[in-house]
């Protein structure tokens, strides 16, 4: 009797597990045998998506190969931190970043580079680039905060760009001085 009984368990148990593992098994065959998107297309759809990608690919290959990759350091709208966006240009050059930074409005449209050259100050690739009078008076009319992170974003970005430690900014020839501070000395990389 005992023998009868623990066999018809078996049999009970098996035809359970075997039923629960078959839903388990349709369902995640159901779910697997949805498609994430139905996409519909005839052969010459397909045709002109084949063409239309080969178009486009040599063409993007093309201006790539003219433009450059530039980064550009700006602050963010509350002036609390830096961000950064990289943008593709024909080629760097300080009229490029002004550009960016102008479009990044941390610069004003008037300012210009009067001169500009890679140096070597103490075996340390530096920068020496003098900014026309413009320049001195839009930092000018600036809070402290605001002019901490619009010549961070000036000397950031030509520091990213040129792969260079320092950054010595003048105005017309002469120290960058504003109502805060006189920066007669080369700078580094400003912080967060």
């Amino acid at each position: 009797m005992k023998k009868k009984g623990i066999l018809c368990l078996l049999i009970i148990s098996s035809i359970i597990l075997a039923a629960c593992g078959k839903k388990e098994t349709n369902a995640t065959s159901e779910e697997g045998d949805k498609p994430d998107k139905v996409v519909i297309e005839d052969a010459d759809t397909e045709q002109d998506k084949n063409e239309s990608e080969t178009n486009t690919e040599e063409p993007t290959e093309v201006e790539n190969k003219d433009k450059v990759l530039m980064k550009v350091i700006y602050p963010d709208e509350q002036y609390l931190k830096f961000e950064s966006e990289t943008v593709e240009v024909e080629e760097i050059t300080p009229a490029a970043i002004l550009n960016q930074l102008v479009i990044h409005e941390v610069m004003s449209p008037e300012v210009s580079v009067l001169s500009f050259e890679k140096v070597t100050d103490y075996g340390e690739a530096a920068i020496n680039l003098n900014l026309s009078q413009a320049y001195g008076s839009y930092l000018a009319g600036m809070g402290s905060t605001g002019e901490y992170y619009c010549l961070g974003a000036l000397c950031n970005s030509f520091i990213d760009n040129y792969d260079v430690v320092k950054i010595k900014v003048q105005v017309e020839g002469q120290s960058l001085q504003t109502g805060h501070n006189l920066y007669d000395s080369y700078l580094l990389k400003f912080q967060n």
